[in-house]
């Protein structure tokens, strides 16, 4: 297998040089560089200091920013996957053909994110950095999102309604993990709530 790194122009004439008669299998892709280790270096750095100002583990606040911000894919196992991946949850359980598969969300490493990856990542840190200043009453601007996008602003409505979605996308995700746990047999009665700003769980 040849891989060419280079512009169309200075492809061509290597393309050109194959045997004529012989079929051969093509990939082209846009090439993109590999994210420096600054942009590593600079996102753990951020990571760091949201995770001393929200007193979490900083390595569980990274898979958590992976799974929002970083590069996701799917996969069908017909065996437990526990173990086959660094980064992933489980997404449900299909059934195919009368075979049983479990379906993972598997998220890319940051050390092997492009530029493009890493920089989307940064992104999504640098909103919840900003964040995290608002609910310390350190700015009176907060980063709400919409369908269009990410906004500045200190307009309670759009506040609010940022603060609802994100509520509602809370709850969908527990009723999508509660469907699979019972799809596997597993009890997942649970009661919620939600004191001093903290969200606790409490599983019977």
């Amino acid at each position: 297998m040849q891989t060419f790194i280079n512009k169309v122009d200075d492809v061509i004439p290597k393309l050109l040089k194959l045997d004529r008669d012989t079929l051969y299998d093509f990939k082209i892709t846009k090439h993109r560089e590999k994210r420096s280790l600054d942009a590593n270096a600079y996102y753990w750095s951020i990571l760091s200091q949201i995770a001393d100002v929200m007193k979490v583990d900083k390595e569980e606040l990274h898979r958590d920013y992976l799974k929002h911000y970083g590069v996701r894919t799917q996969v069908m196992l017909p065996v437990k996957g526990d173990g086959y991946f660094k980064y992933y949850d489980l997404d449900g359980i299909r059934e195919v053909n009368g075979n049983r598969f479990y379906v993972y969300n598997v998220y890319k490493p940051s050390s092997e994110m492009n530029t493009k990856e890493m920089s989307k990542l940064i992104d999504g840190i640098m909103i919840e950095f900003h964040n995290q200043r608002y609910f310390n009453h350190k700015t009176d601007k907060y980063l709400a999102h919409s369908v269009k996008g990410y906004k500045l602003t200190d307009n309670k409505e759009e506040i609010i309604a940022s603060a609802k979605d994100y509520r509602t996308r809370a709850f969908n995700q527990l009723v999508k993990a509660s469907k699979t746990l019972k799809a596997m047999g597993e009890n997942d009665n649970i009661r919620l709530e939600i004191k001093d700003g903290e969200f606790i769980v409490a599983q019977f």
